[in-house]
């Protein structure tokens, strides 16, 4: 079916002005029925949802960062406490904190342990990207 098609014509194709384009007269249009909510696709398509893929990849690197030596910037930068008084709201949380937080919602609280294995790791990784709550 075809929808809307721009037609051969001699306008200049790279006239900006819309004005002078030819379209094609539109007979029929299907009804593809209403807008789906992000939950109904998930389920119709079996596709987990993007938010687990990117929790897996920080905790990716999260384990890319831990396997660094500790003089490196970045694995000093993760580990560092701000010091000073706290502000009056809740405390703003630091990367460290959100990855802590994944790795408890999957189960894994010996991740000191566990992030010097690399198969283990690895099996960490695909099912937090994988892992559907």
């Amino acid at each position: 079916m075809k929808i809307m098609e721009l037609l051969d014509t001699d306008a200049d194709v790279t006239d900006p002005d819309p004005d002078d384009w030819i379209y094609e007269k539109v007979n029929e249009f299907k009804y593809l029925g209403r807008r789906k909510f992000n939950k109904e696709l998930i389920e119709e398509t079996g596709m987990t949802p993007i938010k687990y893929y990117i929790r897996g990849q920080r905790i990716q690197w999260f384990g890319h960062i831990m396997h660094e030596s500790d003089d490196k910037i970045i694995k000093t930068v993760m580990s560092w406490k701000p010091t000073g008084k706290r502000p009056r709201e809740r405390p703003r949380k630091r990367w460290m904190d959100v990855v802590e937080e994944d790795l408890k919602r999957i189960g894994i609280d010996d991740w000191r342990n566990i992030i010097h294995d690399g198969e283990k790791w690895r099996g960490v990784v695909m099912a937090t990207k994988t892992l559907v709550e």
